[in-house]
């Protein structure tokens, strides 16, 4: 998954001091397993406090670990990350993806290449439609 450089630099950093192996959690439970939501409730609170204004605290602006995947995803598809990308990364359908984020489009540009692309013909398409002698049909 894309993350911006400074926090790549980082999260490397941790994974090396930590000597982590592939597959290793990088932040787990007191167990091992899964941290609880509980705890990552508590740290969303720290960090909001830290982070945003004593307005934007009160408001319901990233009050949930939801809405920060939820403005992850809408970023990345208002700065045009193929969609088919941003699904892979979080594990959704682009149809999935679509039903829940078109509406929070709201760069225009990006939206109208993304509806222009849908018609798009498939890579190897020009070679099938040449086969079959169709060319002039479409």
């Amino acid at each position: 998954m894309p993350v911006h450089p400074v926090l790549e630099q980082k999260l490397s950093a941790y994974i090396v001091e930590k000597e982590l192996k592939p597959g290793t959690r990088m932040f787990s439970g007191q167990r091992g397993g899964e941290l609880a939501y509980s705890v990552l409730d508590k740290v969303l609170k720290r960090a909001r406090q830290a982070v945003l204004s004593e307005e934007q605290v009160a408001s319901a602006l990233a009050k949930t670990l939801y809405d920060w995947r939820h403005l992850c995803l809408t970023n990345w598809l208002n700065r045009g990350i193929p969609p088919a990308n941003v699904a892979q990364w979080v594990g959704n359908s682009v149809p999935v993806l679509f039903a829940t984020y078109v509406n929070v489009i709201d760069n225009e540009a990006v939206l109208r290449g993304l509806l222009d692309r849908m018609y798009d013909l498939p890579v190897g398409a020009d070679a099938l439609r040449d086969l079959s002698g169709d060319q002039d049909d479409c």
